[in-house]
């Protein structure tokens, strides 16, 4: 039994019992289109703590405790950890890559590889009192929720009133920064709402007056007005 076996069971920490989470890819490729921004580094520094879960099937839905004691390649890696210790402690890009992904910047998941060294990592940090783990392939991205969720409102109205009307989104990028190491882009997402061959262009706050004026009494939803000028092209 390895000694960090041997420390859980004699103190096994609150969190060894949460829940492996499971990365939603659908979810994900939900929101991609309404990226604002994507940066990616090649070997950064995580707090350990903040990954909640994983991409990986097989360990969705269990617990942490369990994976350190049932995770397929524990048995391999748990050694490597008792005779290289210094690997977790190390400044170097880990190798294999640890990969981990977030929509929020709070909350991360292992993606790709990594599922037992960071659980691992997890248990000899929480014994050690030590947080980040360096070295590690990140992969942060954020999200226009607020056009996201108009998107869905206008979807919504569009089938239920049966209007003349269709919808995508569009993203642009607006820059890009980057080294050998490291990439940041920004996007500009945007609804594009066609109507009688015209497309308009409208962000989140102008997509809720959108909404607004087809949730208004029907006279005022008839399409002999148009509430949304900015942004239109043939």
């Amino acid at each position: 039994m390895s000694s960090l076996v041997k420390l859980h069971d004699a103190n096994p920490p609150h969190w060894g019992e949460n829940v492996i989470t499971r990365w939603d890819n659908d979810h994900f490729k939900q929101l991609e289109p309404f990226a604002t921004s994507y940066m990616w580094t090649n070997s950064g520094s995580l707090n350990i703590f903040r990954v909640v879960g994983t991409d990986h099937p097989d360990y969705q839905g269990q617990t942490w405790a369990w994976l350190l004691r049932n995770g397929k390649r524990m048995a391999l890696n748990l050694p490597l950890h008792e005779s290289n210790r210094g690997y977790y402690l190390s400044d170097e890009k880990k190798e294999p890559t640890m990969s981990f992904i977030t929509t929020d910047g709070h909350d991360w998941f292992v993606h790709c590889d990594g599922n037992h060294r960071t659980c691992i990592a997890k248990f000899d940090f929480h014994y050690s009192g030590l947080t980040e783990l360096r070295g590690l392939s990140l992969h942060d991205w954020r999200f226009d929720h607020d056009l996201l969720s108009a998107m869905m409102r206008l979807a919504e109205l569009a089938a239920e009133r049966s209007l003349p009307i269709r919808l995508e989104v569009t993203r642009a990028t607006v820059s890009r920064e980057d080294n050998a190491g490291w990439m940041r882009e920004v996007y500009r997402p945007e609804i594009n709402l066609r109507r009688d061959g015209r497309v308009f262009r409208i962000d989140a706050a102008a997509a809720r007056g959108v909404i607004t004026w087809f949730e208004g009494p029907w006279f005022t939803r008839v399409f002999r007005a148009w509430p949304i000028n900015n942004g239109e092209h043939q």
